[in-house]
């Protein structure tokens, strides 16, 4: 029997938090700070690289390094503007796509959670 890894724990000077993968929605990252977005508005800070945070995500989980600054819950996206490379979450968040990231994302984001996306220059959407 398998499990998976439903949660991450991290700590800072203050505390160690277990954060729920389901809940996390998004990684920011500058420079030794990271910072993670929680539902509810919740935020939790802690002196680790989004390098060695990406070690720690489970490797089957659905979070993605979108830029050099931000890690996302692909399973969040709630849409994709492709000329201007910003992803919005569902919860209305937005973050910027790198160049070199955008054509694999479009890619990852066609495919994941059943969803069918189609893509065009203008907008995508989702076809149900």
């Amino acid at each position: 029997m398998t499990t998976h890894k439903t949660f991450i724990t991290v700590k800072n000077r203050q505390m160690l938090k277990c954060i729920d993968l389901q809940s996390l929605y998004a990684i920011t990252g500058d420079g030794y700070c990271a910072t993670f977005f929680i539902d509810n508005q919740e935020k939790f800070t802690c002196w680790k690289t989004l390098k060695e945070i990406e070690g720690i995500l489970p490797l089957s989980s659905n979070y993605l390094r979108i830029n050099k600054n931000a890690i996302i819950n692909i399973i969040r996206v709630a849409e994709l503007l492709y000329e201007k490379r910003v992803i919005a979450l569902d919860n209305g968040a937005k973050f910027q796509v790198s160049v070199r990231k955008m054509k694999n994302i479009k890619q990852l984001i066609a495919t994941i959670n059943g969803k069918n996306w189609t893509f065009t220059r203008k907008k995508p959407t989702l076809v149900r």
